[in-house]
């Protein structure tokens, strides 16, 4: 939270977090221990909230909270300067640069055929609404986690599928610029 929390909306940025199934009335958890990915927040100073929150018919309810001690404060992440191209090229660097095209032979025409498996980037597919086939067939997401994230819609943030088994903070790095909401 970008100030201490003292009830109300949540205003920050959801770091880690869990889902645990519903429990029945005079039931418990006793002895349940989470390992979270955590999802770096973007620089500045936080100040870090454990929170428990319920899903209640109007939304999520926070029921309980504990405001850490110590501001949490994320650096600036360095950046890294690319050259600039230089202006002139030579004849030949200019043919090496120079897209190439190869002929292929004609064929007969061929109906056209579905593309399952279409780039990764080429569209983004919906978490929230897509099937488990459209989510497998992008590029590193396995069917299992597919399926997971199937079953545990609606997410309101791409960050929230962390909590997602199988889908750690480096796979959904990797096919964020796949996903949409």
């Amino acid at each position: 939270m970008p100030a201490r929390y003292n009830g109300g909306a949540f205003q920050g940025q959801p770091l880690a977090g869990v889902v645990i199934d519903a429990l029945a009335g005079q039931y418990e958890y006793c002895n349940r221990s989470f390992t979270l990915p955590f999802v770096t927040p973007v620089t500045s100073k936080w100040n870090l909230v454990l929170m428990l929150r319920e899903w209640s018919a109007a939304g999520f309810v926070t029921r309980d909270f504990v405001n850490f001690d110590e501001p949490f404060i994320q650096p600036p992440a360095f950046k890294v300067e690319k050259p600039a191209p230089t202006a002139a090229l030579t004849a030949t660097a200019r043919a090496a640069a120079a897209p190439t095209t190869v002929a292929k032979p004609a064929t007969a025409a061929q109906p056209a055929q579905p593309n399952r498996r279409a780039s990764p980037r080429s569209t983004q597919v919906s978490v929230n609404s897509a099937s488990v086939e459209d989510l497998s067939s992008i590029k590193g997401m396995p069917e299992k986690v597919a399926k997971v994230i199937v079953k545990e819609r609606p997410f309101r943030s791409l960050d929230e599928l962390v909590r997602v088994k199988g889908m750690g903070a480096k796979l959904l790095a990797k096919i964020r610029s796949s996903l949409k909401l």
